[in-house]
């Protein structure tokens, strides 16, 4: 039900707000819309008024306005047409719809930040064991270390220590530390480059303690209670919370023995991680463990203030622009792979968790596809998106004169060949990785085979 209903706000509000941007700016200059419809057809719902027909499609991935004269097969140069208008009012036309998607990913935010969405874990300021080997050795710092001054100030916690390595931007950074209760304080320098490789590598110390168990997880099944402390596994001393969630991450589907103290007394529990699939940065496939527990941290929910929140929506919004930038940036280049993108399947499934997870969390994945949708769809790759309509309009300005309806016709056909191309490569990612469809098929193979010899 939370997938369902997810997936229809989700995409529902980003179809709607990017599709009324093209409907109100085209209306706004004189263009006759025919049809605004969200979703695709068959149609489930029309009604007509005026010149415009609205209606609901029954397939939910996307919407269109139809406007007068926007096929090049049926231009009639009528007044009230899409292209019998200047290459300025084309172009505000295109770019109306990803502006109401980024209008729209900039509410959320600020809905978000408003009413106290940010909830900010409150890790104490010493360092815990590094993903990244040797890169404490190399700065100076060990794990256990306790960060007491940071640029002359003092952090209280974990976040402060990073924040204010960054802040202000000049170097070298003073950083001062102890290794223990009763050390000496020690006191380093970190360049710019140093700064990056600790800030990429660094790692709160958490204390390995349980503050909640997932219901019917292998954790509630095998008797483990909040509180518990897990202090050994497979006879394996446990001393922070990273160490315990990289073994049991790497022990997806095997027993393991867990050492855990509960008010005083030590307990042994046997426990079988579930295994979960999760794609890595190459976009392959690992199964990895879990058993559902969550660690002891404080956290406390920020709400920003009117202004406030204003600038760092603005903030985050951009942020997101750069993120996508540098995506699309590693996946033309062969840093990522093609394999991590997602179709519809991908969305509805975190559509559906992101709901689980409350309001403020949708919100925020909300505004994450809002503004994705934006920028994909300002992409001048794909010849019939918003980018690519505004890149032909621009040649048309350069060249001072219309492209033929051949020529329409021909970037038309080529750019939905593109579109389609793209969308059946994301859903055969959804239906061979994130269903797991092509294993399925595999083993209903192999039992036919062991049915009929």
């Amino acid at each position: 039900m939370y997938t369902f209903v997810g997936t229809l706000l989700v995409l529902g509000v980003a179809v709607l707000v990017h599709e009324l941007g093209h409907f109100l700016i085209a209306r706004r200059n004189g263009v006759r819309v025919e049809e605004f419809c969200i979703g695709f057809p068959p149609r489930i719902f029309k009604i007509k008024r005026g010149d415009t027909q609205y209606s609901v499609g029954i397939i939910p991935i996307g919407g269109f306005v139809k406007m007068a004269g926007e096929d090049p097969e049926a231009v009639q140069g009528m007044p009230d047409e899409f292209f019998s208008q200047s290459v300025p009012v084309r172009i505000r036309i295109a770019l109306a719809g990803p502006f109401g998607n980024f209008v729209c990913a900039y509410l959320c935010i600020l809905l978000f930040l408003w009413t106290g969405g940010v909830q900010e874990m409150l890790y104490p300021p010493v360092l815990g064991t590094s993903s990244t080997p040797g890169v404490y050795e190399k700065i100076g710092v060990a794990a256990g270390d306790r960060i007491i001054s940071v640029r002359g100030q003092v952090p209280e916690t974990f976040s402060d220590v990073l924040e204010r390595i960054q802040s202000p931007d000049s170097w070298p950074a003073e950083l001062v530390f102890q290794r223990d209760s009763a050390g000496v304080p020690v006191t380093i320098s970190l360049d710019s480059s140093q700064a990056a490789q600790f800030i990429d590598a660094a790692y709160p110390m958490v204390d390995p303690v349980v503050s909640k168990v997932m219901e019917e997880g292998p954790a509630a099944r095998a008797g483990i209670q909040s509180g518990d402390r897990i202090v050994e596994i497979n006879d394996t001393p446990i001393s922070e919370w990273n160490q315990l969630q990289r073994l049991i991450s790497a022990s997806a589907g095997e027993t393991l023995a867990l050492g855990i103290v509960r008010s005083g007394a030590r307990l042994s529990i046997t426990i079988v991680p579930d295994a979960l699939r999760q794609q890595n940065h190459t976009g392959d496939v690992e199964k990895v463990g879990r058993i559902g527990i969550q660690p002891a941290v404080r956290t406390e929910s920020h709400r920003y203030g009117f202004l406030d929140g204003l600038w760092a929506g603005a903030k985050m919004v951009v942020g997101f622009i750069r993120l996508f930038f540098g995506v699309l940036w590693h996946l033309v280049t062969g840093g990522l792979s093609y394999k991590l993108l997602g179709g519809p399947v991908g969305i509805a499934q975190v559509a559906g968790e992101s709901l689980k997870q409350g309001s403020s969390q949708f919100l925020m994945f909300l505004s994450v596809i809002n503004a994705n949708l934006g920028f994909v769809n300002l992409l001048p790759f794909f010849l019939v998106t918003d980018g690519g309509l505004i890149f032909l309009f621009g040649i048309e300005a350069v060249r001072r004169r219309k492209m033929s309806i051949k020529g329409l016709e021909r970037w038309n056909k080529v750019g939905w060949m593109m579109v389609m191309s793209l969308l059946i490569m994301a859903t055969w990612n959804d239906l061979m990785i994130r269903l797991d469809l092509g294993e399925k098929i595999s083993r209903a193979i192999s039992k036919v085979h062991g049915i009929f010899g």
